[in-house]
């Protein structure tokens, strides 16, 4: 007999969580590179937050809210040259409490980067409420 695991809050197991949040890093980078505000908003909560850490500029920014997120992302994102946008393939995307918390590479034009976001379920979709960068 073998002991099975029990199934993740939510009802998600790691395969799905990995999926949800490619789609949702695919989606960033489709709006990153369009400089599309409104699909930018649709994958961050009202509340949520962004912390860089001189990942696209040579300072430490913090953004309160979607609005002024979205902002400074498409603002700094066009001037940093934001790109190659992927899954980080050292550490998977773990689900605690019902959201699913993932790693993903990037680059900008001086150097490689690394991003944490917490997804959670937002209804009809998943959202951002924490991103930080390095």
């Amino acid at each position: 007999m073998t002991d099975t695991l029990p199934s993740p809050p939510g009802g998600r197991t790691t395969h799905q969580a990995a999926e949800i949040f490619a789609a949702w890093l695919a989606d960033l980078a489709t709006a990153v590179e369009s400089g599309s505000a409104t699909a930018l908003e649709e994958l961050f909560t009202d509340r949520a937050t962004w912390r860089d850490f001189m990942a696209f500029s040579w300072d430490f920014s913090h953004s309160i809210g979607r609005d002024s997120l979205v902002t400074r992302l498409l603002e700094l994102a066009k001037a940093a040259e934001l790109g190659d946008l992927t899954v980080n393939t050292e550490q998977p995307p773990v689900i605690l409490d019902g959201s699913i918390n993932a790693f993903f590479d990037f680059t900008t034009k001086d150097r490689i980067d690394r991003g944490y976001v917490r997804l959670v379920d937002a209804g009809e979709r998943f959202a951002a409420t924490t991103v930080q960068t390095r």
